[in-house]
């Protein structure tokens, strides 16, 4: 049995040291990664705008530059649904990934 001393030891490297030794690496994810979703407003061969609206705060719209390296999951279109993964640089936010979530039937059907 562990004596009381011990167990708040224990307890109290876990707080502080709560990854210690756990850590995955991941090459594609830097610490400056962030997310955006939206309705996509333009597409052109380099950028992408992408509008979201939240309740009770005023529409928000961001631009994001399109490379070699930006992942493009899905059929990128005007007006559909996309979560942009990107990072901020000093020439802009640039795409890292891009993923187009596409309608189900439900909805398409509800809407006729």
């Amino acid at each position: 049995m562990l004596s009381v001393p011990l167990v708040l030891i224990c307890l109290l490297l876990g707080a502080v040291l709560p990854s210690a030794g756990f850590a995955q690496d991941d090459p594609a994810k830097t610490d400056s990664d962030a997310f955006f979703s939206g309705t996509v407003m333009e597409i052109a061969a380099d950028h992408v705008t992408v509008s979201r609206t939240i309740l009770g705060k005023p529409a928000e719209r961001r631009t994001f530059k399109i490379t070699e390296q930006t992942k493009v999951e899905g059929k990128l279109k005007a007006k559909s649904r996309v979560t942009v993964r990107y990072a901020a640089t000093d020439e802009g936010d640039v795409a890292l990934s891009i993923l187009v979530r596409e309608r189900d039937q439900k909805s398409e059907l509800r809407k006729r």
